[in-house]
């Protein structure tokens, strides 16, 4: 039996452990220390179908995880796990300059022939809008999108560990290459996944890769109201 480490246990990590964990020839290890996760800090907001970004590649890594949702979804509800850090309730797209928005709708019509979870779009004027999301102001009009949806990420990484049932080591570790295999915390493995995000290159530099990637910083407001707000559409605002 092959043994494989992940360190890592965000999003990708978690996800991966979960496919692995199908195969029966694999033993499967995930190392995280439990610090430092964009998973556990992230919005969670899904809708990647307005962004203007030039880089096509990044559009379609994009695209290709949100519709990779209706996959694991399903696959998780087959294995009797709860679903219920995903709630598709739709996505509000706002402008300070509102003109932009007939251009954008017209990109996401473009874009639904292959991405169908797009689903339905309009341009609704603040009352249209606040009959989906009451009490909203702060514009004449915004882009509607009901295929948004929104994650929770620290509790969808507790799904996913749940139902791969692999076991979970919470230290904080380093990669020893050896002529066959990997060292990690005096345990030897025949393969690695490293899905450690901001932090893949403090964990390569002692081997002597450098990698083109670093912490981002982000803001993040966190409000807690009294009413269950869990079906009203994801705002996305401008800036």
């Amino acid at each position: 039996m092959k043994k494989v480490a992940i360190i890592g246990a965000g999003i990708v990590g978690a996800t991966a452990a979960y496919y692995l964990s199908k195969e029966s020839d694999l033993e499967v290890t995930v190392f995280d220390h439990g610090q430092g996760q964009a998973t556990k800090a992230a919005a969670g907001i899904i809708s990647p179908w307005f962004s203007k970004r030039r880089n096509k590649a990044w559009y379609k890594m994009a695209r290709l995880g949100a519709d990779f949702y209706v996959d694991l979804l399903a696959d998780l509800e087959k294995s009797g796990q709860e679903i219920d850090f995903y709630q598709r309730s739709g996505v509000f797209l706002l402008k300070k300059d509102e003109s932009k928005l007939e251009e954008l709708y017209q990109l996401a019509i473009q874009r639904r022939e292959e991405s169908p979870l797009i689903d339905q779009l309009a341009i609704l004027d603040q009352a249209s809008a606040n009959e989906l999301f009451p009490g909203l102001q702060g514009f004449d009009r915004l882009l509607y999108a009901s295929g948004g949806a929104r994650v929770d990420g620290r509790l969808l990484v507790t799904r996913l560990l749940e139902a791969s049932q692999v076991k979970l080591v919470k230290e904080k570790v380093t990669l020893t290459p050896l002529a066959s295999g990997y060292q990690i915390d005096e345990e030897v493995f025949d393969q690695v996944i490293l899905a450690t995000g901001a932090w893949l290159g403090d964990l390569l530099e002692p081997l002597g890769y450098a990698v083109d990637i670093r912490p981002q910083k982000g803001q993040l407001r966190d409000y807690q109201l009294a009413q269950d707000m869990e079906a009203y559409p994801v705002v996305m605002p401008e800036g």
